[in-house]
C-alpha cells in the first residue's frame, strides 16, 4: 500500500511545472513590542531551508493570532497576514492590503487581530509563477458569525518584488462557515481543493482552485452535524492528501478519506478521546503517512493509521511535564495545535503565550521512537497559539487517476521491493556539506546515484558504485539525493552550505 511507502514520494523532489516544495520553508510568529525596552515581544521568524530550524528575531508591525503566509518557490518570505493587512517581505503593509476583511468586524478588533482560528489559508495560483492567493473568512458584524468565504489575489513581482494586492475581498460564496480552512491538492497535480465546514450542519464546501481562480464549490454532507461546542481547534490533511482529519476537542478525532480527483469526501469513523476530554488540541500526521498525532492538553498521542483496529493502536508519547513559561503558573505550555514542518519533524505550540515549541523529531518512527520533546525549540519572541496554517505542498499529482491528464508528473511509482527510510543501509554524510557528499552502503552494492535541483533539474548522474559526489560548484541550497540498489533505492535531501 502507497501509505507505507509515502516516504519517497515526500523526500525526493518531484519534477514540475511550476510549484515548488519550499511554499512552507519559513514561519513567522509573535507579535509587537509593547515598549522598546520589551525584551518578551516581537517576531520570531523560524527558517527550515538549512535543514535546521533557525530561529531569528525581526520588529513584527501585527499581532499573528492566527496565521496565514507563504513562501516562494526558493523558500523566501513573500507574505504574512492576520485577516486584517497583507504585511510583505520587508514586514510592511503591501500595496491596497490594508483592507483585508474591510468591516465592523475589522474596525473594532484589528488593532490586535482579525478573530478566527484557522480562517487564511495561502496558496500558489496554480499555472503562475509569481502570483498567490489568500482564501479568508468575512465575520459579519451583527451576528458575530463568519458569512462570507472570501478570496484575496497578489502579484508577488510588482513593487520590485514586495508585491501588491490585485483582487481583495473577492466573494466565493456566502454562508455561515468555520474558520477552520483546509486545502490539498487536487489529483492533477497542480490546482487545489479548498475546504470549509458549513455551521451547525453536516456539509461542506470544497471549492476548486486553478489558474483562472477560483472555480466551481461543491457541496457535500457527510458525518455528524457539527455544532458550535464541537467547532474543530484544527483540520489538517494527510501529507498524501487521502485522509482529512477533523480534531474535535470536547468529543473525538473526526476521520474522512479524500478522493483528489472528484473532490469528494467518504467513509466517515471518528476516534473517541476514552475519558481525556480537553478543550483545546490539535493533529499532524507523520510524511510517510502512517501515524496520526493529537495533542489533548496533557498528553500527547501517537496512532497507527495502518493498524486493524486504529483506536486501540493508541499510545501516550508524552504528558505535559509543568514547564512553565517564564516561569508564570499562567503560563502552563500544555500541547495544543501542530503542524508538520519543511523539515519532516512535528512542530506544536502551546494553548497561552509561549517561548517555545514542542517537537516530534521522528514522525515517521512507532511509539516512544517518534521522539516527542517538550518545549524543543527555543523561541525569539512569546507567541501564543496557532502555527502558520499550511496545506502540505510536496502532494502532488495521483499517478493514472482520471484527473492526471495535464503531465505535471510526480514521483516515479514506488512498489513494495523499494528501500524505505528506516530499513536502507545507505548512509549519506556529511549534511549539509561543503564540499563532498560521501555515499556508502553496508551491505548492497550501489548501482547509481543521481543529484536532483530544487527545481527538479537532474544535476549529476553516476552509474555503478559511487562513493563521493563534488559539490563545490553547487549553490547553497535543498538537493536532492537518490541512491539506487539491487532491490530498491532511497531518496534523501541534502543541504550544501
Amino acid at each position: 500500500m502507497l501509505r507505507y511507502l509515502y516516504f519517497f514520494l515526500t523526500t525526493f523532489l518531484p519534477l514540475l511545472l511550476s510549484a515548488q516544495a519550499a511554499h512552507d520553508a519559513q514561519w513567522v510568529l509573535g507579535s509587537p513590542r509593547l515598549l522598546p525596552t520589551d525584551i518578551y515581544h516581537g517576531g520570531t521568524l523560524i527558517d527550515f531551508r538549512s535543514g535546521t530550524p533557525e530561529v531569528s528575531y525581526f520588529d513584527l508591525p501585527i499581532h499573528l493570532d492566527p496565521i496565514g503566509m507563504i513562501c516562494d518557490n526558493e523558500g523566501n518570505l513573500v507574505f504574512y497576514t492576520n485577516g486584517c493587512s497583507i504585511i510583505n517581505a520587508a514586514h510592511q503593509t503591501m500595496e491596497n492590503g490594508d483592507s483585508l476583511n474591510i468591516g465592523g468586524v475589522h474596525d473594532s478588533f484589528c488593532s490586535h487581530s482579525y478573530p478566527s482560528w484557522q480562517g487564511f489559508l495561502a496558496l500558489p495560483k496554480p499555472g503562475t509563477e509569481d502570483r498567490y492567493g489568500l482564501f479568508h473568512v468575512y465575520i459579519d458584524r451583527e451576528s458575530l458569525r463568519n458569512t462570507e468565504f472570501r478570496y484575496t489575489e497578489i502579484d508577488a513581482s510588482a513593487n520590485d518584488g514586495l508585491g501588491r494586492v490585485d483582487v481583495l475581498n473577492s466573494l466565493v460564496y456566502q454562508d455561515t462557515v468555520y474558520s477552520q480552512i483546509s486545502a490539498v491538492r487536487h489529483a492533477n497535480g497542480r490546482d487545489w481543493w479548498i475546504v470549509a465546514a458549513k455551521q451547525n450542519s453536516s456539509q461542506y464546501y470544497i471549492t476548486y482552485y486553478g489558474p483562472e481562480g477560483p472555480g466551481a464549490t461543491l457541496t457535500q454532507a457527510i458525518g455528524p452535524v457539527w455544532e458550535d461546542m464541537h467547532a474543530a481547534s484544527q483540520v489538517i490533511f494527510s501529507p498524501d492528501g487521502s485522509l482529512n482529519v477533523r480534531f474535535d476537542p470536547v468529543s473525538a478525532t473526526h476521520l474522512f478519506d479524500f478522493d483528489r480527483c472528484a473532490g469528494t469526501f467518504s467513509n466517515y469513523r471518528m476516534l473517541d478521546f476514552m475519558g481525556d476530554t480537553v478543550s483545546y488540541g490539535g493533529a499532524a500526521i507523520s510524511p510517510n503517512n502512517q501515524y496520526l498525532y493529537t495533542s489533548a492538553g496533557r498528553y500527547m498521542y501517537q496512532y497507527d493509521l495502518a493498524a486493524e483496529d486504529v483506536a486501540a493502536s493508541r499510545i501516550r508519547i508524552a504528558e505535559y511535564d509543568g514547564y512553565l513559561v517564564l516561569g508564570y503558573p499562567s503560563l502552563p505550555a500544555a500541547f495544543h495545535n501542530m503542524r508538520l514542518a519543511a523539515d519532516g519533524k512535528i512542530y506544536g505550540t502551546a494553548r497561552g503565550s509561549s517561548n517555545v515549541l514542542h517537537v516530534i523529531h521522528n514522525p515517521n518512527q512507532p511509539g516512544l521512537a517518534c521522539n516527542a520533546e517538550q518545549h524543543g525549540l527555543d523561541l525569539a519572541t512569546l507567541h501564543a497559539f496557532a502555527p502558520p496554517n499550511y496545506p502540505y505542498f510536496q502532494t502532488w499529482d495521483v499517478e493514472g487517476s482520471p484527473c492526471d491528464t495535464l503531465g505535471v508528473n510526480g514521483p516515479p511509482p514506488v512498489s513494495v521491493n523499494d528501500a524505505t527510510e528506516e530499513d536502507t543501509t545507505v548512509r549519506v554524510y556529511p549534511n549539509p556539506a561543503r564540499d563532498y557528499i560521501y555515499i556508502t552502503s553496508s551491505d548492497q552494492p550501489i548501482k547509481q546515484v543521481q543529484l536532483w535541483d530544487s527545481r527538479g533539474r537532474l544535476l549529476k548522474s553516476f552509474s555503478g558504485p559511487t562513493e563521493r559526489i563534488d559539490v563545490r560548484g553547487l549553490p547553497p541550497g535543498f538537493y536532492y539525493l537518490r541512491v539506487f540498489l539491487p532491490d530498491g533505492y532511497t531518496s534523501q535531501k541534502v543541504v550544501v552550505q
